[in-house]
């Protein structure tokens, strides 16, 4: 038998210093119960960091790991198996949780279902016992409390509560959490000290974040709007931060678009924070483009400098970090992979599809949400077939892992009918939200109830645009329907269009050119799809909008006047004859909202949003758990949850194109490690549904790329006004 005294766990480093398995084992066990005594479980996850690789403690595994020493290239025929055994004595000692984290840290956590088969047959082999008479012959690795004293750590023994195993699957997936960023930063500082030492995060704290906000927001308001409407927003301002006292849970911040909800949640989030010693800020946003705009916000507004506590999470690298191999983008770079900074900016899909998700990567950083407050921005846009399991899980962060969540959006949904919160309080952060919406309303609905061709919308817009100074914000529901339009529009006096068939780079340029010609009071039509509508800070004189869900009529509402620059803005609704609608959710919410408008209902207002709400639920028939997902989560099948759980539903194929730099990106990119070169490339790739890029690929517009096989190469038109091109319609947005 290997005594696990004398057993390694990795190969030796580049200094030829071996990393001892005791080493590893007590190491990350404590860095995992540091990680969860945030929330009460550090002595259970103390025990699964000690537990977790002890199946290397075998004559087979160290036979292994000294041919790897010796030559990794033909060690490999002698891999010898290590992670079931400490799964297997979890489950023994009756520790499920555990066992499905140590089970699932390399390669994901599987269904309780399919561990029981696996550790009834692992149990057996010869193998598996070695490294259990190891384990037993070390007082240290014994558990020293009962069982069911960690059992009660869960605080769900015998399942008693209605959500009691939903709740127990909340719990598993952040002791996993703990685990495996605890074993990634071990194995890190045994294999690569350079790297480790590159980890450091900013703190500044939230009472001099909330003293720096404090100074700054007067004059940042009145830079930002007219004078009415900079009252308005000071006054919801000082409103949302005064309840900052209100105790850690759930709650909703409803207010209109312009009304200033970014900075009332960011100021709300840090006097929260001080106030009941809370760890860190998380704000998600809709898109990638709004992630960089908050970020940009919060560090204006903060005056912080470029070593901030604010980290950027997405796909796209910032301007300022084009050296990667900058100290400062090294460490920023380093704490994306498990949120080690006060303040985290992200997108809604990167933070909702890691609370769902099962495997090592996505779930290292969830910890990091314990005890912190957590900003959902555009909360409207989670899915309406997902709604149940996501709102269970966030009050599960409040109730049990002491955090505070905000829902913030102009469109609130009633999230207080979901099954899952029919027993908690979900506390309103705007005194009269209906007030608000009145006190706020600066745009009028114009409907056009007749149904009009591409010719006559062109017309109309070319006149809506005349009469505003050559400026008019158009948004349709479709890429096709926006691409149709826009070229029926050319000529037309600063002519720009916004798509996702513009690579991100292209959307950036657009975005500021928009703004700096508003500014100066330039020509500019802006064509778009509902890529424009989530948060984007830009405020058009009028705005033409196609027939769609009354929460994306708000949204485009929010584009118009602002910041109060006239008495009225307007917002004229048509209804292409050839037009197309997502389908689905989207279909159904336009065709509610052509109902109401016929009705005459004012949609941009508080009440005609909760009529909406309440038609559209009673005609999905309250279906907010399209998938099953609750009944997956209390049988504790992470496999099924992480394969079913999608904000975004279907699958997509990202194709490099060429624009501006981007040749020189490309060749940049071949000498960097695969993780740095996607991330290189993002501003210059183009997302396409995969049913639309077997065509194009079949069609040999998509090409693989020489000595790069992590993306392929639009070989097609990419127009500097539409982007990507196509011959084949599309119904995508």
């Amino acid at each position: 038998m290997t005594s696990i005294g004398g057993a390694a766990a990795h190969s030796p480093n580049e200094s030829g210093v071996w990393h001892q398995l005791t080493d590893h084992l007590r190491e990350v066990g404590d860095a995992a119960a540091g990680f969860a005594n945030a929330f009460g479980m550090d002595d259970v996850a103390r025990w699964a960091g000690r537990w977790h690789d002890i199946g290397k403690a075998t004559s087979g595994f160290q036979d292994y790991i000294l041919a790897c020493s010796v030559d990794s290239a033909t060690a490999k025929a002698q891999w010898a198996p290590h992670k079931m055994a400490g799964a297997v004595h979890a489950w023994q000692s009756r520790l499920a949780p555990v066992a499905l984290a140590i089970a699932g840290h390399h390669g994901g956590m599987p269904n309780l279902g399919e561990l029981r088969s696996i550790v009834s047959v692992e149990a057996a082999l010869a193998h598996t016992q070695e490294a259990l008479a190891a384990l037993a012959s070390e007082s240290w690795l014994a558990l020293d409390r009962p069982v069911n004293e960690l059992e009660a750590t869960f605080g769900l023994t015998g399942g008693s509560s209605p959500g009691g195993k939903r709740e127990l699957e909340v719990l598993t997936r952040f002791l996993f959490s703990c685990l495996v960023d605890a074993d990634f930063l071990d194995t890190e500082q045994h294999f690569n000290l350079c790297r480790a030492s590159s980890r450091s995060s900013t703190s500044i704290g939230f009472e001099a974040l909330e003293r720096r906000m404090t100074q700054a927001l007067p004059a940042s308001v009145a830079e930002r709007s007219a004078d009415s409407v900079a009252a308005d927003r000071g006054a919801l301002y000082q409103g949302v931060v005064g309840r900052s006292a209100e105790a850690r849970g759930l709650f909703t911040l409803t207010a209109p678009t312009g009304s200033g909800k970014t900075i009332a949640a960011l100021g709300f989030a840090m006097a929260h924070a001080r106030r009941h010693d809370l760890r860190r800020l998380v704000v998600a946003t809709p898109f990638v483009s709004i992630t960089e705009q908050t970020a940009g916000v919060y560090r204006s507004l903060l005056d912080l400098p470029d070593d901030s506590p604010v980290l950027e999470h997405h796909s796209s690298p910032r301007s300022d970090e084009d050296d990667e191999s900058t100290a400062r983008a090294v460490s920023k770079r380093l704490a994306t992979e498990n949120w080690d900074a006060e303040v985290v900016v992200t997108t809604t899909v990167q933070l909702l599809d890691s609370l769902f998700s099962n495997r090592p990567a996505a779930c290292r950083k969830l910890h990091r949400l314990a005890r912190s407050v957590i900003v959902i921005d555009e909360a409207q846009s989670i899915p309406f077939g997902l709604l149940d399991p996501t709102l269970d899980v966030l009050r599960q962060l409040c109730e049990r892992l002491g955090s505070s969540v905000v829902l913030s959006t102009a469109t609130q949904p009633p999230f207080a009918r979901l099954p899952s919160m029919s027993a908690t309080t979900i506390t309103e952060l705007v005194d009269d939200p209906v007030a608000w919406s009145a006190r706020f309303a600066r745009v009028s609905v114009d409907y056009r109830r007749d149904p009009m061709d591409w010719d006559v919308l062109a017309d109309l817009v070319t006149t809506e645009a005349a009469a505003h100074g050559d400026q008019c914000l158009v948004v349709l529901n479709t890429i096709d329907d926006a691409s149709t339009l826009t070229r029926s529009l050319v000529g037309t006096p600063g002519l720009v269009y916004l798509s996702t068939r513009l690579c991100p780079a292209h959307r950036r340029r657009i975005l500021g050119e928009v703004r700096q010609r508003l500014a100066a009071g330039e020509g500019c039509v802006l064509v778009s799809t509902q890529v424009v509508e989530a948060g984007v800070d830009v405020s058009f004189p009028v705005g033409v909008r196609a027939i769609g869900p009354a929460i994306a009529l708000a949204q485009v509402a929010g584009r118009v006047n602002r910041n109060g620059e006239r008495e009225r803005g307007r917002l004229v609704v048509v209804d292409p004859t050839e037009g197309h609608c997502p389908p689905g959710d989207y279909r159904l919410g336009r065709d509610i909202a052509r109902d109401l408008l016929r009705e005459g209902v004012d949609v941009l207002g508080e009440p005609g949003v909760r009529e909406y709400y309440e038609r559209l639920f009673i005609n999905l028939n309250d279906n907010v758990d399209g998938k099953n997902i609750q009944a997956m989560r209390k049988a504790l099948a992470f496999a099924d949850v992480a394969a079913a759980y999608r904000v975004i539903d279907e699958e997509s194929v990202s194709v490099f194109v060429d624009y501006g730099p981007s040749g020189a990106e490309l060749d940049a990119a071949r000498s960097m490690p695969a993780r740095w070169a996607m991330r290189r490339l993002q501003p210059y790739l183009v997302s396409l549904r995969r049913k639309v890029a077997d065509d194009l690929r079949n069609a040999g517009l998509i090409v693989p790329i020489r000595g790069f096989g992590l993306v392929e190469h639009w070989s097609g038109q990419y127009d500097e006004l539409l982007g990507l091109q196509t011959t084949t319609p599309s119904e995508e947005w």
